[in-house]
Formats: structure tokens, C-alpha cells, sequence
């Protein structure tokens, strides 16, 4: 549906990105290995493993049960 001036939304502006295409928003989590658990637990999936960025710590990436993609960050441990 179009939006029209009132409606309060912004539904129908955009197509959805074609799968593997758009932007991953990131998050900053205290554990990926906690995250993807209970990703996984409620219905969800892991995307990409948890990889070490070296001197800052690790990213993954893991997506809703709708196929949405969100990465997580957490802090390398000092």
C-alpha cells in the first residue's frame, strides 16, 4: 500500500533488497556465543560463525526467522 500523507508510515516506498543485498546493521553484544544461542533456540540462525577481528575483537552475523540479517560485535577481553 502507497504511503498517503496521515497514513503515520512509510509502507510501500521501498522493494525489499533482493536476498544478500541491502545493509547489515551491527550491534555491540556482551557474547556473540550467548547471542547466536538464543537466536538459534528461538527460531532464528546463525549466518556467518564468529571470526576473530584481530586487536578488536569478534563479529558474526545471524538472521530472524524472517531472513532478516543483523551482525553482532563484542569487545576483544583485556
Amino acid at each position: 500500500k502507497p504511503h498517503h500523507r496521515g497514513d503515520g508510515g512509510c509502507r510501500g516506498l521501498h522493494k525489499p533488497a533482493a536476498e544478500g543485498q541491502g545493509v547489515t546493521v551491527y550491534v555491540k553484544v556482551e557474547s556473540i556465543d550467548a547471542v547466536c544461542a538464543k537466536v538459534v533456540e528461538l527460531g532464528g540462525a546463525e549466518v556467518t560463525a564468529k571470526t576473530v577481528i584481530t586487536g578488536f575483537g569478534w563479529v558474526a552475523a545471524i538472521s530472524d526467522p524472517e531472513g532478516n540479517v543483523i551482525g553482532l560485535f563484542q569487545d576483544k577481553e583485556e
